[in-house]
């Protein structure tokens, strides 16, 4: 499997925090800031325009400008009040206007005697009030017509236009404006300082890790989880079931549950493993069994602490027929290797022997030796090298024949056709397991028995290959013998009955068969017969 860098560029998890707080902070205050600044405006011409009006209004029925309107002597007068309210209003100009349309107050004194200009006067002097917006002499201009009448008669005798340059109403309308973009300026430094220090809290809640740190662990953590062959069930400090590997599924659909149990209450769904103890002791259960069913498992419990806090439990289990079957495997290439060591050993001696014969000429007790030797090899190592060509067996089949005469057991080997050289590792492994099991088995049954003797049966028959191994041990029915190979089944006491179900399976995964006979003269027959495959025959 290969894995192709990524090329896309990764940021920081602080990095992105604040950009996406400072884009959406950006994007709202703006928003907000629009819309306010517009309204702002509004408002701030509105008031404007009404302090304008208001000006205008109490300006023209001042009796100071009605009098100045009707008698020329008190014009001076008028001057000097006009520059006192616009001193103190701060519009830009108030100009009173007799009915000849001439200006008798204006902020250049040049203008006072002339004409009024500007094409929006006009209705002022038919009665009318209203604001306009108009270029004048002191430029464009927000200026209000105000009628000014005779008190007594009702008759009109002028008009009052008070004014504001529209530069002046602009500024007031940026100044006001100027306060909402402060103020989204001010929330943007606050919300990119929020942004830095939730990123920062954030990160440590993660153990400083970056998401995509995060994400290779959790991918990492996936495939160790998938590779594990031990069932893996972990629940948080309420004993919900938070995780649950490949393993431990495959396991507990072996031993009959099959429901869905991710999320739900350990105690509910699988109260054999207990957890719920380990939750509340805190204590660790190492190498217990569990029986699950008709499976027996091996258990062990921890708990899950962080900074000294529990935060749940994990079981890890396995099914003991798994773990046998790996010790079994360890204990048939330990007595393989055995055998050898045995076998190296005994041929130095050998040589020892003849060379110390050879070295002080004891030529007749060499000859007697060396017949000696020789009978032992036509007997069983003869027999064994010309009926198995798989040098593997032969040291194995060797050693174990040994062993077995050395408890006092007769053996008796019977065959005519030669087993093939073996290439294929698991049916080897399946015939050393099948011969060391049977072989001990026999050996065990012969125990207390007057002339034990295993008759041994090395054979091919047609495309198989046929291992059998008679005693002569007590008797027993065929009933008992049924019940062998069901795991956990044994006559020899409790921990004991994984030898035969063991063999049974290796028989079956080759293909193969496992019978058991009870003789009618005593003592049992043990028969299996394994297809030929990735062989060769010489």
């Amino acid at each position: 499997m290969t894995y192709k860098k990524s090329t896309k560029r990764s940021y920081r998890l602080q990095t992105v925090i604040v950009l996406f707080v400072c884009t959406v902070l950006v994007l709202s205050l703006s928003l907000a800031g629009i819309l306010v600044a517009i309204d702002n405006a509004k408002s701030t011409r509105s008031a404007l325009e009404d302090k304008v009006w208001t000006i205008a209004t109490s300006f023209a029925r001042s009796p100071v400008v009605i009098e100045g309107l009707e008698n020329e002597e008190s014009q001076a007068r008028l001057l000097e009040y006009t520059e006192e309210v616009q001193s103190e209003t701060n519009v830009e100009y108030i100009v009173v206007i007799d009915m000849e349309r001439v200006r008798l107050t204006h902020p250049t004194p040049e203008m006072i005697g002339e004409r009024f200009v500007g094409n929006d006067v006009e209705r002022a002097f038919e009665g009318e009030t209203y604001s306009s917006t108009a270029e004048g002499t002191l430029g464009e201009s927000l200026r209000t017509f105000i009628p000014v009448y005779n008190e007594q008669t009702g008759e009109q005798i002028g008009v009052v236009a008070v004014g504001m340059l529209t530069d002046h109403i602009n500024a007031a309308v940026y100044r006001s404006q100027a306060m909402v973009w402060i103020g989204g300026l001010v929330g943007l430094v606050a919300g990119l300082i929020g942004a830095i220090l939730l990123a920062r809290k954030i990160k440590r809640s993660m153990q400083n890790l970056e998401p995509v740190e995060i994400a290779q662990l959790l991918e990492s953590r996936e495939a160790m989880l998938s590779s594990v062959q031990e069932g893996i069930i972990a629940v948080d400090a309420y004993g919900k079931i938070i995780l649950l590997n490949e393993a431990a599924v495959r396991i507990l659909q072996k031993a009959g549950k099959t429901d869905h149990v991710l999320h739900k209450e350990m105690a509910a769904v699988l109260p054999e493993f207990e957890l719920e103890d380990v939750l509340k002791n805190g204590k660790i259960q190492r190498n217990k069994q569990l029986s699950l069913q008709e499976l027996e498992l091996v258990v062990n419990r921890v708990p899950l602490t962080l900074n000294d806090q529990g935060i749940g439990a994990m079981v890890t289990f396995q099914d003991k027929t798994e773990l046998t079957h790996a010790m079994d495997q360890l204990s048939g290439v330990k007595s393989y290797a055995e055998a050898l060591r045995l076998q190296t050993h005994e041929f130095m001696n050998k040589l020892h022997v003849v060379s110390a014969m050879v070295h002080t000429k004891s030529y007749e007790d060499l000859q007697a030796y060396i017949q000696t030797i020789s009978t032992y090899y036509q007997e069983d190592v003869g027999w064994i090298s010309r009926h198995v060509n798989d040098p593997v067996l032969v040291g194995y089949l060797l050693n174990k024949l040994k062993m077995v005469k050395n408890q006092g057991i007769k053996v008796q080997l019977i065959g005519e056709s030669s087993w093939p050289s073996i290439k294929d590792p698991n049916q080897l492994n399946a015939l050393i397991t099948v011969i060391g099991n049977s072989l001990d088995n026999a050996v065990e049954a012969l125990q207390d028995i007057d002339d034990p003797v295993i008759e041994l049966t090395i054979d091919v028959d047609g495309e198989q290959m046929l291992w059998q191994v008679k005693d002569n041990g007590k008797q027993t029915t065929q009933s008992q013998l049924d019940q062998l190979v069901e795991k956990g089944t044994s006559t020899k006491g409790a921990e004991r009955g994984y030898g035969l179900y063991l063999m049974n399976t290796y028989i079956k995964d080759s293909c193969g068969k496992l019978t058991f006979t009870a003789n009618v003269d005593g003592g049992v027959t043990l028969r299996a017969i394994v297809p030929i495959r990735g062989v060769e025959h010489d």
